[in-house]
């Protein structure tokens, strides 16, 4: 997906007091983050790259920022369907710690979060949480998926995946199948933001997926279909541009989608804007002259940022045409206990047709940069 986690970090705006005394840490630390992080080497990414699975589900220390990001549409036992959403994001704060043989020599800061979405009933439940690095206390391996953050986990090996999350009298427990081959974004998995800015990304845009949610003393099995991405990048210096706009679909035909739209403060999208078109073993990487889009309707949260809820879009050359639907319009997300960002993130239906032949769909869309610029 989208969501140049470089943006998600880099706006480390100062949370408020309203959140007690932890936010002088982190007052502090939005002081002092930026200066630090800029002292530091850190690679960029500026070319293809080889990849090597499993070691590149995990992380890459010698980029400053990364995150792997899950969405699922799931149907329960109990006939309810939900979206979740699962986001793990680490931001380095140097390249090598200063006391490398400690363990609580510090290295990086881990953030996630965690949506539960009622479908049926259209109810909302999020949680986030953050730490620095550290025994118990959140990390990442370098040579295979397994990322946390306190008792939050998302695990796996060359075949399954496991993402368990306890949270109150919420508890989530998801198996994902791992598919053959991931989807590389942009040319190689080098993802163009902007002119000088790109990052490295793969999707795994149809994992089958089965698992449990607990609620209070309700348990139900789940079972349905799972987007994850993971991407990787130096600190972008995306100037002007105040936030974007980023669906990830799968077609009832087979096909998935990812499209992107970074915006400009009116509302001009980057012209390194796009996605890529895949089918089966077909695969083509969308510019933004390929797409046509337009806004059918918007809704007005309690931020008040109005968020465009529902898309048409076209593309030509692909004889596509489609209508993308936010399935819940209450999913603004205020991550003051985080990133401090509010940002829009919820489960989509989708209607269209292809090449003479009615498609129907699901996924997920992000849309940030509407309650404040990044």
């Amino acid at each position: 997906m989208f969501k140049p986690m470089t943006n998600h970090i880099k706006t480390f705006i100062c949370p408020s007091i309203r959140m007690g005394p932890p936010a002088g840490i982190w007052v502090l630390l939005c002081i002092l983050l930026p200066n630090f992080i800029a002292a530091q080497d850190f690679k960029q990414a500026v070319s293809p790259r080889e990849w090597h699975f499993p070691r590149d589900h995990g992380n890459h220390g010698d980029y400053s920022l990364e995150w792997w990001y899950s969405t699922s549409i799931v149907t329960a036992s109990d006939g309810k369907e939900y979206g979740i959403h699962v986001t793990f994001f680490r931001h380095a704060w140097v390249t090598q710690p200063k006391v490398p043989e400690s363990v609580w020599s510090m290295r990086d800061i881990f953030f996630a979060h965690f949506a539960v979405s009622d479908l049926t009933s259209q109810k909302l439940t999020f949680f986030e949480k953050r730490s620095r690095s550290g025994p118990e206390l959140a990390g990442s391996d370098s040579t295979r998926l397994n990322v946390w953050l306190d008792d939050w986990k998302m695990v796996g090996d060359d075949q399954t995946w496991s993402i368990n999350i306890a949270e109150d009298s919420l508890h989530l427990d998801l198996q994902l199948i791992v598919p053959s081959t991931p989807l590389f974004q942009g040319k190689g998995g080098l993802s163009q933001k902007t002119t000088h800015h790109a990052s490295y990304y793969y999707s795994y845009p149809r994992m089958q997926t089965s698992g449990h949610l607990s609620i209070g003393n309700n348990t139900v099995s789940l079972e349905g279909f799972s987007w994850f991405d993971h991407e990787f990048s130096d600190d972008p210096k995306s100037k002007g541009f105040i936030g974007w706009d980023w669906f990830g679909l799968r077609l009832d035909d087979g096909t998935d989608l990812m499209i992107y739209f970074l915006r400009d403060d009116e509302g001009v999208y980057s012209a390194e804007s796009g996605g890529t078109w895949y089918h089966g073993e077909k695969r083509e990487i969308l510019s933004m002259t390929d797409i046509q889009t337009k806004q059918l309707s918007t809704w007005r949260a309690k931020s008040g940022a109005r968020y465009p809820l529902e898309w048409l879009m076209r593309i030509p050359h692909l004889d596509l045409e489609f209508t993308i639907k936010a399935r819940h319009p209450n999913h603004e997300l205020e991550t003051d206990g985080s990133t401090f960002i509010t940002y829009w993130e919820g489960a989509v239906s989708v209607q269209g047709i292809h090449a003479g032949r009615p498609i129907n769909g699901e996924g997920y869309m992000e849309l940030t940069g509407y309650a404040h610029p990044l």
